[in-house]
């Protein structure tokens, strides 16, 4: 994946060759700001007194000689084993222990990384692209190792989301292969980097870089992948994958009898399926449980508020039957919902008229009663008959 590469005019990040804007500081690579001769004007000295030069050359060359002086002694002294060792100690404590400061490294795209490259990564986001990365020494104080890496041409439109769910795959299935015959050590971490839009616009293509770390924090030297009982091996050992994949196997490939990580792998994953699917099981059991209670529930209430009602208009019905009776015995006519034409032959005119006006009461509360009854027979049909 290695390509020619050439130094950002005004960043000095590692570039293509043949990028005409840097991604880092968006400065383009013929900005006449940059690639134009700037003239330099010297800038007149401040005259100074005789006097001030001799006593400033004076005392610089004072602390020369002092410089001079304490850099002879140091080297004339020999120090004793005890502080060589102390002093040994101290600078593998500051390593190990201290957070030392991360040397910010070479600005590089992520695309120009080798198996093998250490670098400083902390400051990117694993959700989001990487457009760079700091490439460090491995011999300095650094963050991760690229173990795998890959480049992918798409021909659709760039999506994030696919090209961080393609990159996390592949250097899932990467980080397996460089352990396989064991069960990866939890001294380890992985990270996966992807290009972003600027990329794929670029070349139709997306680089996946996939990086180890230590568990334990930044690291000096390569990471020892084979273990702690065998010698250091270099990270970029390997390269297993075929066309522009590559990817570390940090040592002797397994025997056929060694138990394979994948299988393992899938076991474990169906075994997890089981689960969920008895989970699932449950869940829809007690779901179904609820429901048939709440049917159940809902119908017995509906049923009673039917018969509450019904019972009700049977009230009214006998209490409307009496009425029309006692207006007949009382005004000597018989009574008609139609018409108050009977009150003329009636001994009180007026006291018919107004009983005759009270009569429809019991037939606006029938009615009502009526129409609650078919109000919760709808309810039932709807339970009955869901839609």
């Amino acid at each position: 994946m290695a390509e020619e590469t050439k130094p950002c005019v005004a960043c000095a990040e590692e570039i293509k060759a043949k990028a005409v804007l840097c991604k880092h500081c968006k400065t383009r690579q013929d900005d006449e700001a940059f690639t134009s001769p700037i003239d330099i004007q010297e800038q007149e000295p401040k005259e100074k007194g005789t006097v001030s030069q001799v006593i400033m050359i004076a005392g610089g060359a004072s602390v020369i000689l002092l410089l001079l002086l304490w850099g002879v002694l140091a080297f004339a002294i020999p120090s004793s084993p005890e502080e060589e060792d102390e002093s040994n100690q101290s600078a593998q404590a500051a390593v190990s222990s201290e957070p030392a400061p991360v040397p910010a490294g070479k600005l590089t795209e992520i695309g120009l990384l080798e198996i093998g490259d250490c670098l400083n990564d902390s400051h990117t986001s694993r959700s989001e692209p990487s457009d760079s990365v700091f490439a460090v020494s491995c011999g300095s104080i650094h963050e991760s190792q690229v173990f795998a890496s890959t480049e992918v041409a798409r021909e659709s439109n760039w999506d994030i989301e696919q090209s961080r769910r393609e990159a996390r795959k592949f250097c899932a299935d990467s980080f397996v292969e460089i352990f396989a015959g064991e069960p990866p050590p939890p001294r380890f971490d992985w990270r996966a980097h992807f290009s972003d839009e600027e990329r794929w616009e670029e070349s139709r293509s997306v680089d996946y870089v996939c990086v180890l770390s230590s568990s334990s924090g930044k690291t000096v030297g390569q990471l020892d992948i084979a273990g702690t009982d065998k010698p250091q091996e270099s990270v970029a050992s390997g390269d297993t994958n075929n066309g522009a994949s590559r990817t570390n196997t940090g040592g002797d490939q397994p025997s056929s009898s060694a138990p394979n990580p994948v299988d393992e792998v899938e076991q474990q994953r169906q075994q997890l399926q089981r689960e969920l699917d008895q989970q699932n099981a449950a869940l829809e059991a007690q779901r179904r449980a609820d429901a048939i209670a709440d049917y159940e529930s809902k119908m017995s209430f509906y049923i009673s508020q039917v018969a509450e009602l019904e019972s009700r208009a049977a009230q009214l019905y006998a209490e409307r039957d009496a009425a029309y009776a006692g207006f007949a015995s009382q005004y000597g006519v018989s009574y008609d919902p139609n018409s108050n034409a009977n009150c003329n032959n009636a001994a009180d005119f007026f006291g018919c008229v107004n009983a005759h006006a009270s009569m429809p009461r019991y037939d606006f509360s029938i009615q009502q009663a009526a129409n609650d009854i078919n109000f919760y027979l709808n309810l039932i049909n709807s339970l009955v008959y869901p839609n």
